[in-house]
């Protein structure tokens, strides 16, 4: 029951995660950049809120099922907010004919024929995972192998989630359109440097307990600046390096359906390696990630953009 409850709240998930993206970018032609990064963080905020609020709920002897159960009603109002009137000038982005099946599977083709994009789908595959790798284990690195409780594990959580907010509005403030391919080799590289300390951390330190939790929480707030960007500024980043007769909507649908895999996959090989070997060994898929998306994109930048 509780798999397919998971799979059924995944349906709903994986339907926004494909068509916020484009409907953002649909409705924002002119630095779309910016805007995207900016709607993204609130992705970061949810999860900010949600961990801070259910950590402390549990503290109190509140009942998980009626934790998750609270989500329902809230599902239902975020739907709300999408049956509101568009703005006079600035109408929602929606096509005013109906696409064939054989139009859609023509898209398709063309953008896997295009050998480029393969190489987008495999970062927004990566990045996807270097996120989700520290979203999702983190409550659990921080009771298993720094001797917290769980509010504390999920206020370690609710950090990372605040340096996301911070890092995708300040990129979406911030960083010019012209930038966004350079701004996020930056961003990678220093991620590297920051989340490799990680696994060095233990609740032992000579500098005490104390200092060694607010160093914690400290590198957890930059590092989630780094890491915000990479998800929605990949995918802006692709559409401005591929051909332009490639359906955008399209591309960003199917990045997506790149980046949400990756997520469960390394999440789900992270465990493996924390079984066999330590969740600190583990946490250096982070910084693996990054080095390997910061090399790639550094490579990638040689090759102008396709024009046709």
């Amino acid at each position: 029951m509780l798999f397919f409850a998971v799979l059924v709240s995944g349906c709903g998930e994986g339907y926004i995660e494909g068509l916020a993206t484009p409907f953002v970018q649909k409705l924002h032609v002119r630095d779309t950049g910016q805007y995207m990064n900016f709607a993204h963080s609130f992705w970061s905020v949810g999860v900010t809120v949600t961990t801070i609020g259910a950590g402390a709920l549990l503290m109190c002897g509140v009942s998980w099922r009626l934790i998750v159960g609270v989500i329902f009603p809230l599902t239902i109002l975020a739907a709300s907010l999408f049956l509101m009137r568009e703005k006079k000038g600035q109408e929602y982005p929606e096509p005013t004919t109906r696409l064939s099946v054989p139009d859609v599977l023509r898209q398709i083709r063309d953008i896997f024929l295009t050998l480029r994009f393969w190489l987008y789908f495999l970062l927004i595959f990566i990045a996807g995972g270097a996120e989700y790798c520290l979203t999702f284990w983190l409550a659990s690195f921080m009771q298993l192998s720094m001797k917290t409780g769980a509010l504390l594990g999920g206020l370690a959580t609710a950090t990372f989630a605040l340096g996301m907010v911070t890092g995708r509005m300040g990129w979406g403030i911030l960083v010019p359109e012209r930038r966004l391919g350079q701004s996020l080799i930056v961003a990678c590289c220093a991620g590297l440097l920051l989340s490799s300390m990680i696994p060095f951390l233990t609740p032992d330190l000579p500098i005490g307990r104390t200092a060694t939790l607010t160093l914690l929480f400290v590198l957890l707030y930059l590092i989630g600046i780094t890491i915000a960007p990479l998800w929605p500024t990949i995918q802006t980043y692709s559409v401005q390096r591929l051909p332009k007769h490639l359906d955008e909507t399209m591309i960003f649908i199917l990045l997506s359906s790149s980046g949400v895999p990756g997520c469960g996959i390394f999440t789900t090989i992270m465990g493996v390696i924390g079984d066999a070997w330590g969740l600190r060994i583990a946490f250096l898929i982070v910084p693996t990630f990054q080095f390997i998306i910061a090399l790639t994109l550094l490579l990638e930048s040689h090759f102008r953009p396709v024009k046709r």
